[in-house]
This record gives structure tokens, sequence and C-alpha cells, in this order.
């Protein structure tokens, strides 16, 4: 039922007295004349329309190479919309039930007309009524409305929707509704496609839609151009994701004529350039170069002079969003695009490194530790840049990457979280590859993961010991390091803006984007498991339960190793059959660790709002999603941008909390302590093994261990001569912890086979004493429940010199080894020392 009370109405006046007085039409007169009012006044429909076009109007020229409105200058609108208003002068205008649009000539409808909207002889469908004379849109717009279904991958990927005219009016809306904003930060991106100027008229005129036209995602093409300008736009944006859903009357209908034929024929053309780059990409890194010839190259940028390097106040523009971005870096820093483009095989140039970091703008931190990285490695004299999304509606396509390697010829590329295969056909394959491991990602620990490592692969950041136990990684060409922060963003000399220190100013804060609730996340995975085995929800529920409970009964350790083991035990009751390997990994990664990460820090946050309720102290709570979560909402205090506001947080803020599972040995845990500012950190098993594998390692490196003689398998060295495992028992004492089974009874127990792998691997197990030791004493800066928590604050904020003095202390350690910079020199070090020491085993064999 439409609900069009003046339609009906105006038709019962026209039966005959006689029909008029039958029950049937009186019945139908009385459900008419209690309908609510349909009539859309001309008046409101005017200035709804001119509202929307002073908002369309308004956008602004976003895209340098193509006008706001893609196709129709404010003038013509302006224009057209005198010929729209003559035209809807003579036209009644009603809403139906479902909100969409009627349109009946002006005035009653003629003698005669009476028709029913659908009956016997009608050839339509009952849910698709045929148009009544002297009416339009009877038939269609509700059924179309209906049936704008956009696939779920779509706005999950961020994958453009493309509208093919804008009928009936409520399509632009409902398209925008369904591409809500990931929880990443990624969103669709609209294109509207609109030929004729009265049906974009018409559709601006029912409901106001400032918000929708003037959002920056929302993309335009207008006028009888319009298919033109979009195939242009298209092929302009061939280095970017554009496929995506189409969506209008006939999204399927064949011809050159339509929206969908339009973007089918830029998907083909895009094809073949990548195709094109790929082969363009493989001449100029031919599989034949050894590890030789690029330890060759590595030697020559060694004695290469300098670029030069300065760091300006303010960064060079970013580039236009038609182009992929190549490192947001100060003018005058060489850019690997920047330096002159050599003939032949890259491995073959000379002059200082080139290096391509790609990256990702939906990770806050991958994002601008890449970008620190590049900076670092310019201040070292090379040429760096990143590649990035240029805005949140974006994604990058192969085609960018292949076109960023061709025009940057980098002599190494480096990549957080991902290796060379995870990217198949975008990196070649004989250009040495970083993969900085900075996250436990799943598609890191798998044996086809270490298979796929050649000898120009290699691995910094946190190598995690399976992967090269379990997972086949070379463990000869990887690299341990922790995360590295940028000492010129968090420095604690920097003055701080008097006007954005007083807003930060409080005596506890945490930064977190982790705001999704446990609740949440298991009610998340468990909708998102429903179409898999029927056995899932019970897994989920086992696990859940497992988890809990172990927080309940005071469980700290929360590797990655032992969350593995309590799925396993979970799942152990379901069988064999459902217990795999394969779905324990699963389970853990998906569910498991991210739920006792949730736990961890929202526990944390808990127990600091009630600490500050109960003291009269202020808590803020800074990250994405705090200001609705059910309980801590009343802390949040929105997001802090990377830069002065997280360095002016840290500094003024008496202390910052840091609640992970994993170490303390974190980059907001440096930044805070760089910044001027005291972390304090949830206690876990992590954290007393932290400064335990250093102690141990240290041991196992001691000169003339051997001599000692091994009993058993086993070294056993005297505590006394380990003063690192000394100082390490002597805070596991204070902690209440062991140290077992490292350390017992007066010795320090090193296996044979551990000993002979720290010494063939010292990069691997190198971690230096003031790395380990950074944040001091553990018992004074870690927490393992509300009553330590309080006892730390309580001493945080009403002793404010011994902050200061812990502070300090903290980034005296970090300052040493922790910078970007340091880093960067450690890892182009790193990589032609293993080219050449691989050189060298393949000559010896």
């Amino acid at each position: 039922m439409l609900g069009l009370r003046t339609a009906a109405l105006e038709h019962l006046a026209l039966l005959s007295p006689r029909a008029a007085a039958e029950p049937g039409a009186q019945a139908i007169r009385s459900s008419a004349s209690a309908l609510p009012p349909d009539l859309l006044p001309p008046e409101q429909r005017l200035e709804t329309c001119r509202t929307n076009l002073a908002a369309l109007t308004s956008r602004p020229n976003s895209e340098a190479r193509w006008p706001a409105l893609h196709g129709l200058e404010p003038g013509a609108l302006r224009g057209a919309f005198d010929a729209w208003r003559e035209r809807a002068s003579a036209q009644r205008w009603f809403l139906t039930r479902s909100g969409l649009v009627a349109i009946s000539a002006q005035g009653p409808a003629p003698a005669g007309a009476v028709t029913s909207a659908h009956n016997a002889t009608s050839t339509a469908p009952a849910a698709e009524p045929a148009d009544m004379p002297g009416w339009a849109r009877l038939r269609n717009d509700a059924l179309t409305l209906s049936r704008v279904a956009i696939p779920a991958d779509v706005p999950r990927q961020a994958q453009t929707v493309y509208l093919d005219g804008l009928t009936p009016p409520g399509v632009l809306r409902r398209a925008m509704q369904a591409t809500p904003k990931n929880p990443d930060g990624s969103q669709s991106r609209v294109v509207a496609v609109v030929a004729d100027p009265l049906a974009l008229l018409d559709a601006l005129c029912v409901e106001p839609l400032g918000r929708e036209l003037t959002d920056p995602r929302l993309t335009l093409f207008l006028g009888p151009e319009a298919l033109g300008h979009l195939a242009a736009w298209l092929d302009s944006r061939a280095r970017y994701i554009i496929g995506g859903a189409v969506v209008g009357p006939e999204p399927s209908a064949p011809g050159s004529g339509t929206v969908a034929a339009v973007l089918a024929e830029a998907l083909r053309k895009q094809a073949l350039r990548t195709l094109a780059a790929r082969a363009r990409v493989a001449a100029l890194y031919p599989p034949s170069a050894t590890p030789a010839q690029w330890a060759a190259r590595f030697a020559r940028a060694a004695d290469a002079p300098p670029q030069p390097h300065a760091a300006p106040a303010h960064p060079a523009p970013a580039a236009a969003p038609s182009e992929p971005t190549n490192a947001a870096a100060p003018a005058d820093q060489a850019q690997p695009a920047d330096l002159p483009q050599p003939d032949g095989p890259v491995h073959e140039q000379g002059g200082p490194l080139r290096v391509l970091i790609p990256t990702c703008r939906f990770s806050t931190y991958i994002r601008h530790a890449s970008d620190d990285l590049a900076s670092a490695l310019r201040s070292l004299g090379h040429a760096a840049g990143t590649l990035v999304e240029p805005d949140d509606h974006t994604r990058l396509s192969p085609l960018a990457y292949l076109e960023a390697v061709e025009q940057a010829r980098p002599d190494m590329i480096v990549l957080i979280n991902y290796t060379r295969a995870s990217m198949p056909s975008l990196m070649p394959d004989a250009v040495p590859f970083v993969c900085w491991l900075q996250d436990a990602m799943p598609h890191l620990f798998t044996p086809e993961a270490g298979a796929a490592q050649g000898e120009l692969d290699f691995a910094v950041g946190y190598c995690f010991p399976e992967l090269f136990a379990r997972f086949g990684w070379p463990i000869q060409r990887a690299m341990a390091s922790v995360l590295a922060v940028c000492p010129r963003k968090f420095d604690a000399r920097a003055p701080h803006p008097p006007e954005l220190a007083a807003r930060l100013a409080c005596d506890v804060a945490m930064v977190t984007h982790q705001s999704e609730t446990p609740e949440a996340l298991v009610q998340r995975v468990t909708e998102e498991s429903a179409q898999g085995p029927r056995q899932a929800g019970d897994a989920i529920a086992r696990v859940r339960d497992a988890v809990h409970g172990a927080f309940a009964a005071g469980h700290t350790d929360w590797s990655g190793e032992a969350i593995d083991a309590l799925t396993a035990r979970a799942l152990a009751p379901m069988g064999p059959a459902v217990a795999t390997p394969e779905t324990i990994a699963r389970v853990a990664h998906t569910l498991a660790r991210p739920l006792a990460d949730r736990i961890l820090r929202h526990q944390s946050a808990a127990w600091a709002a009630s600490i500050a309720k109960r003291r009269g102290w202020s808590f803020c709570l800074h990250g994405r999603g705090w200001d609705r979560h059910p309980i801590l909402a009343p802390y949040a205090r929105g997001e802090l941008p990377h830069g002065d506001a997280l360095r002016t947080s840290y500094a003024v803020a008496k202390a910052h909390l840091h609640a992970a599972p994993g170490t303390y040995l974190h980059q907001r845990v440096i930044e805070c302590a760089l910044s001027g500012g005291l972390p304090l950190v949830r206690a876990t098993a992590a954290c007393l093994r932290e400064v335990l594998d250093h102690a141990v390692y240290a041991a196992a490196l001691t000169p003339g261990l051997e001599r000692l003689g091994a009993r058993d398998g086993v070294y056993e060295l005297p505590l006394i001569d380990s003063p690192h495992c000394a100082a390490v028992v002597a805070q596991a004492q204070r902690l209440g912890l062991s140290t077992a089974p490292w350390v017992t009874d007066g010795l320090v127990r090193l296996p044979e086979g551990f000993v002979r792998r720290c010494k063939a691997h010292p990069a691997w197990v190198a971690r230096q004493h003031h790395e380990a030791w950074l944040i001091g004493d553990l018992a004074q800066s870690t927490f393992a429940s509300e009553a330590q928590l309080e006892t730390l604050l309580e001493a945080a904020v009403t002793r404010p010199q011994r902050r200061a003095a812990m502070s300090a202390a903290m980034a005296a350690r970090a300052h040493r080894s922790l910078t970007m910079p340091s880093l960067a020199g450690r890892v182009v070090r790193f990589v032609g020392q293993s080219l050449d020491t691989g050189a060298a085993a393949t000559q010896a064999g």
C-alpha cells in the first residue's frame, strides 16, 4: 500500500453516487481519510532543492585535475534549475508511505482516469503496480530502492559504489548509509553519474542532503558528457582499486552507454597497464642478480657521498590524490625517484641507497613508523620514500606498487609485517627485501611463509622464536630489534602549546584504540563464524570461558605460546576431529589472543577509573570509540594525533598507562619516556621474561663457557659469574616470581644447543642491557592489580621529583639505541653484511 491519501480521495470522488454508497467504497474512504497528509508543498520542494544545490556547489576542488562537479559548472546548474522549476510548477509531488515520491499532473485526476494501480488486466506484479494515468513513479521507486543491495565485501574492503543515476531520490542516502566507516578508518567512495540535470534536481528536492552532498567521499559526474568524464577519471585512477558495485535501475544492462560498461572497460585497461608495468619491473631486476652483486651495490653506497639533509619546520605538500604518495618528506631530502634514473639493472647503479617503504594509512602506528624510518634513512644520507594511500576512501592497486618500484628503482624494500611472498607479483624477487616484524600476525606463522624466504629476504624486529624453530624462517638472515621511535617527534625539550598542555593535563592517561569491549569482540567473532562448522559456537564459548577463567585465577603469561596452549586445552574435550592444529591456531589468533589483549586493556582502564573516582584524580582515556563504551565513556577524550598532541599528553599527564600481552618494549612506552612522561606498565610474564632473556643470552656469550664442560647437555654457570642473571634474580624476588628453569639454586643453566645458536647468530639474540631494563625496577614501574596501580599512581601524583627522575632515566636508556636513526643504520649494515656473508657462503659452497 503506497499510502497516497490525496490520490485515493480524489479517485473515490469520481465514483457514481451508487458506487460511492457501497460498503466497500465507504470503508476505503474511511481508511484513506485516516492517512496522514501526503502532499509535498511546492515551496518546500523549491527550498529543499535550493539548499541542496548550495551544498553541492560549495564542494571544494579537492582533486586538482578534475572540477568538483565533473561536468556541470554552477552557472549551468542554475540555468537547469530555472527549467526544472517551471516543470515542477505543473506537478504535484506526494510522499508515499515508504518515504518515496509519487508525481501527478497539477490538479485532481480527470474524469475517466479512475484506474486500479493493480487489477486483473495488469501485467505488473502486485509489488510493482502500473502507473495510473496522470501519475508517474508509482511503479518502480519502492521496488528499486529495496533492491539497492550492496555486497557486504564492498564496504568492508572500502571498494567504490557507483550510482547509475539518482533515481529514486533516496538512493544516494541509502548508498551512503550502507557504506559506514570501517574500524580501521577506511570507507567506500560513492560515485554518482547523472546525465540529465533535471533528474538531478528531482533527486535534490525531496529531503535535505547537505551531509551527503558535502561528504568528501562523494564524487559526482553530471551532464550529457558524464559517462565520458567518468571514463577519463577512472583512467587517471588506474593506480587505485577502482572495482566495486554498480547500483542503478539496470546495473547489469548491456551496451556501451551504462556505468557498468564504462567501469568494465576501465578495469580491462587497468589490467593491461599492470601487465606492462610488471614486465618493465622484471627487466630492472633480472633474476640473475646474486647476493654478491647486491653486496657490492651496498658497499658502493657506503662509499657514496651523502644526500643533502635538513629538518625544516614543515613537510613538503602531499602528492595530488590522483598520484600515489612517495613520502611526505621535506623538499630538500632525497627521494628515490629524485635521483638520476640509470640504465640497466638496478643492482649495477651507484650512489646512495634507494629505499622504498610501502605502508598503510589505515594503521596509525605502521604509517608513522614507516614515515619515521624513511626520514631516519634520509638523515643518514640515503634516498628513502614511502608509498601510501592518499585518503581514507582509496586503496592502492597492484599497478601502484609496480610503478612505484619502477620510478624509485629501490636497492632495498622494507615492509612492516608482510613478506615478499605476501604480495605476489608486486615486489620483484631480485631485490633485497626486509620484513619489519612488529606484530604476531597469523599469516607469518606458516611453513609456507618460511619456505618462501629466499636469499634476498631478511627479517628485522620482533624475531619470534617459533618463526625459526617451527616454520623454517632462516635465522641467519634475522636481526632482533625492538620498535624504535622518532626522537624529533618525541623530544622532552620541545615546548608545548599552552592551550594544548592545559587541555591534556591530568593525573593519569591512557592511549589505545582497542575500545571494543571483550563481550563485543566475542559477539563479533561468533557472528562471523555463523556460516562455519556447526561446532564453531561451542568452540568459541569454551575458549572464551578459558581466557576469563585464566584471568580470574591470576594468570599472567599471555605470550602467544601460552595462549595457544590454553586454546588447545579448551578445545581438547571436543575431540581430535575438531581440535586439529589448524583449528587451534585459527581460534587462538581470531579469538583467544585478541580477547586476552582486550581484557588486559579494559581491566587496566577500569582500575584507573575506579582509583581516579575514589581519590578525586583526573583520568583521560584517549583513542577511537571510547565515547561509546558502556562504562568508561565518561573518561573518553578522543583521539590524539601522532605528533605534538601525543607528545604533550605524555609529558603533562602525571602517568601514562600501558597494557598489552607483550613486553614493555613497545613504541608507546618509548615515546612516553622520550617525551618526558612516566609510563606505568601492566605486569605480565613477558616483563620479567624480557630482562631474563637478556640475562641468559648474555650468559650464553660468556667467554670460556665451554671450559666448564656440559653435564647432561647443559652448562651450569655459577650465578656470581653472571651479573646480569644475578640482577634478574633480585628483581624476581621483589616481584615474588620465579626464574626457573634458567636460574635455580645459584646456577644459570644453559643447554648446549641454545649456547651454539646464540654464538652462531648474535645479531638475532643481541639485546643491550639498557634496552632490556628500559623502565628500570619493575617493582616501581609495573602493576598486576588495582592496589599495585594505586600505589604507583600515588607516587607519580604526589612526588613530582621522583617522577621526573624516573622519566629521565628511562629516556636516557631509550636514546642509546631505541631511536629510529639508530635502527635505520643497524638495518642497512645488517643487510649489507648478510649479503656479503651469503655471497661468501655461496662461493665456499
